[in-house]
């Protein structure tokens, strides 16, 4: 330890513990405690002790009376005191378990000893709440992303030293302790720990009495979640000693080899790799972007194992940047204009790609069609419910396909408000309907257009069938009744309002091939409604 000067002692007991001259000598000279650095043989019953003695008569040589005791009045010390000496004593004990000297400056309240002191008590409570659920690997995980799940489970559980670090202390490479190592300037961590609980996981000694319980623990975890696996029997060597440290570096060699990791670096390189133009409807911006997402993600998990240097920030927003680079959508090239010329770094796009993400997510043409299709398969929907109230198309009960296409019959320019994929999908249903023979069958569709029966196969037949046409053709013609349901549509529109309103007159524009607005008047049908459309 630094050695401690007279004046850099008072400083600290008068004026960091705010401690009179005498009550600092009753501690120096009666309770021994000289310095900051005889805490590391205190805990907290030996500071009870310490409050408990102070409140007691004391006796004492009187001045200027020959050297005779007489009886002194108590030592009163400070009651923010005690919360400074408990929080000073684990700061003390916490430099010492990271191998870094105790000096004067690191022991100053503000802000090391504070902040040492709130981030171990919120690993105090961890380790009162007990372990959380250690992760399990499956057919559905791999084992390196039951590794990486498994190093965040040993950094969120607390062990059970007195140091209160994280588990993964226990899954470090090298068991042995880096050399004595220097915090960073007015910081409470050390370059190569990088935060408090990093030092702990990075210098702890494994040469501890908690050791090996914790060690226990670990294998514990490895046993459950790894069970039933073709990684189960690695485990078995171990389970006498409960050696989990022991557990984890087997599986490691065996299943996640350097080579593993660079197989997972050049698969989440080469998925950054991919442009985007968007011209496949069915993958929009948005989901693009989240397959780069994961890809950083695990190349920072591949960072921990091999020599990788994880991109920065301004780095992953250029890259995504360039493999965007051809759409031509003009609305996404205006977006991506934008985060271009948003340079600054606190405010800026180019600086921050979650940021790039949600601004360029806006103007995805991909998602623009997508959601203009969800409206016209909505306004689909709102025609038919209203054929339905109104006695049209046979109520119209019908399935729905995997592309959102309702399957049944359509009028011609129902049927040109559909995608490309609905149209493929409504008629390779009509084409199996056809196949089976129950074109007949197909929901919605009028009984003018139906046909019964089989197929004739001899003249008799033919010339019924030819009888029977004739006879049909001379009826009129069947009609639509679209009037009456435009204006039921528009009355429904009356009673709505918002997104509701929005949808039901979309479905009049799609009917009669003229914009709709909500200002359309209700009551009377315009004239441009005054006909009946025949199908």
């Amino acid at each position: 330890m630094v050695a401690w000067t007279n004046n850099a002692v008072n400083h600290y007991w008068q004026t960091t513990m705010g401690l009179t001259a005498e009550a600092k000598d009753w501690l120096t000279t009666v309770q021994g405690i000289l310095n900051p650095g005889h805490f590391l043989e205190m805990d907290d019953d030996t500071i009870l002790q310490i409050n408990r003695q102070t409140n007691r008569m004391r006796y004492g040589p009187a001045p200027n009376e020959g050297g005779n005791l007489v009886q002194l009045m108590p030592i009163i010390l400070p009651a923010a005191f005690w919360s400074k000496l408990k929080k000073s004593v684990q700061a003390a004990k916490h430099y010492n378990w990271i191998d870094v000297p105790i000096t004067p400056g690191i022991m100053a309240l503000e802000p090391h000893v504070n902040e040492l002191s709130m981030v171990l008590n919120i690993q105090e409570e961890k380790r009162s709440s007990g372990l959380t659920l250690a992760p399990k690997c499956g057919k559905q995980i791999t084992f390196l992303e039951y590794l990486s799940l498994l190093e965040v489970w040993l950094a969120d559980n607390v062990s059970s030293h007195p140091s209160k670090a994280p588990l993964a202390y226990l899954a470090r490479d090298d068991a042995a302790v880096p050399d004595a190592a220097v915090l960073v300037h007015n910081q409470v961590y050390t370059a190569e720990g990088g935060s408090i609980l990093g030092d702990l996981t990075l210098r702890l000694t494994h040469n501890n009495a908690a050791f090996n319980e914790d060690s226990k623990r670990l294998l514990s975890a490895l046993v459950n979640g790894l069970s039933n696996t073709e990684y189960a029997s690695t485990l078995e060597p171990f389970k006498p000693t409960w050696d989990g440290r022991g557990a984890l570096i087997r599986l490691k060699a065996q299943f996640a080899g350097d080579q593993m990791w660079l197989d997972l670096k050049n698969s989440s390189e080469n998925t950054l790799a991919r442009s985007w133009n968007g011209s496949n409807p069915s993958i929009t911006f948005a989901t693009w972007a989240n397959t780069r997402r994961q890809a950083h993600t695990k190349l920072v998990q591949c960072s921990s194992h091999i020599n990788y240097q994880v991109m920065t920030e301004p780095t992953k927003v250029e890259s995504m940047l360039k493999h965007v680079s051809e759409c031509k959508d003009p609305n996404f090239l205006a977006g991506v204009a934008s985060v271009k010329q948003s340079s600054d770094p606190d405010t800026g796009l180019s600086t921050d790609f979650e940021r790039a993400v949600a601004c360029l997510t806006k103007f995805c043409p991909v998602a623009d069609s997508a959601m203009k299709s969800h409206k016209r398969r909505k306004t689909t929907a709102n025609i038919g419910s209203m054929m339905a109230a109104n006695g049209q198309g046979n109520g119209l009960k019908c399935g729905i396909g995997k592309s959102g296409v309702h399957l049944r019959w359509y009028t011609k320019e129902e049927y040109s408000q559909l995608t490309n994929p609905q149209k493929d999908e409504l008629n390779a249903y009509r084409d199996d309907l056809r196949a089976k023979g129950k074109q007949h069958e197909l929901p919605g569709l009028p009984e003018n257009m139906k046909k019964k029966g089989k197929k004739p196969n001899n003249k008799k037949q033919e010339g019924k069938k030819q009888k029977k046409q004739k006879t049909s053709s001379s009826k009129a013609p069947a009609v639509y009744d679209r009037d009456a349901l435009i204006s039921g549509l528009l009355a429904k529109a009356a009673t709505e309002s918002g997104k509701e309103k929005e949808a039901t007159l979309s479905c009049i524009s799609s009917m009669i091939g003229t914009d709709v607005v909500a200002e359309t008047p209700t009551s009377t049908p315009p004239a441009f409604l005054q006909r009946i459309v025949q199908n």
